[in-house]
């Protein structure tokens, strides 16, 4: 722990000028916006931006897409938020479930780009649009940044941390645009926030590949040893999981 603050301590000024840009896009957003939301899958960009938002508005909705095959650690990480915070969740239950998907698309590594993309849209998108629309929201905080990917960086340096997305009907807020994978750990360890110990098993694949997505994937399971890690650090799950999906097997 006194490397970590030790750490921290030499960041501080960079730091502290990521959380004073994130803090003006929040307070910009909310001056803007009559019901916004935040989406939060507890994984660790979620829960930084959660904890960032609550700051400044500590009634305001937060939406959880319950896929209901996320790994145990997010839902502990879930009530502990709802405990300490007594957050207004709103979880939506997953109405396609994976296994289904899997036998209809096939494993993601399998999947064409468009099957990709309607599976991403079955699981996330349009469940989660549909129930802001309808609802009545009218912005939506989330975590992305601009080092998890191309298309992400694009989009950011496209659209801006605050942009009209027309399909959804709403704002899109990026608080979190200029963030780095070690901004998010300072912020966690510095404010103390709660957050998922599968990020804390790094055994089998970079640090910074571990994603707090379904274990019903095998996105990343040879490159990156997913499956491999799933099977050492959650054999019970890996059991049941390649009972009903054998085809995961060759890839541990």
């Amino acid at each position: 722990m006194d490397r970590e603050m030790a750490r921290i301590r030499s960041k501080l000024p960079v730091f502290k000028k990521r959380i004073e840009e994130a803090d003006a896009i929040v307070k910009k957003a909310l001056g803007m916006m009559k019901k916004p939301y935040v989406s939060c899958s507890f994984g660790k960009d979620s829960v930084v931006l959660l904890h960032l938002v609550l700051r400044h508005s500590a009634e305001i909705d937060v939406i959880f897409i319950n896929s209901q095959y996320c790994f145990p650690d997010t839902y502990e990480v879930r009530d502990t938020f709802k405990e300490k915070h007594n957050i207004n969740m709103i979880e939506l239950k997953q109405p396609h479930d994976y296994i289904d998907i899997i036998n209809q698309y096939g494993l993601p590594d399998e999947r064409t780009s468009y099957e990709q993309k309607k599976v991403v849209e079955l699981l996330k998108k349009d469940l989660a649009n549909a129930f802001a629309y309808e609802h009545g929201y009218d912005g939506n905080f989330w975590g992305m940044r601009k080092d998890e990917s191309r298309k992400r960086k694009w989009l950011l340096n496209t659209k801006g941390p605050i942009f009209w997305a027309e399909q959804a009907k709403l704002w899109r807020i990026s608080p979190l645009t200029n963030w780095t994978w070690d901004d998010i750990w300072t912020y966690i360890h510095f404010y103390e926030v709660p957050y998922s110990k599968i990020y804390d098993k790094h055994g089998f694949c970079d640090p910074k590949q571990i994603r707090n997505t379904s274990y019903v994937t095998t996105d990343g399971a040879t490159i990156n040893g997913r499956v491999a890690w799933l099977r050492y650090y959650y054999p019970d799950i890996y059991n049941r999981l390649s009972q009903t999906i054998p085809e995961i097997r060759r890839y541990v």
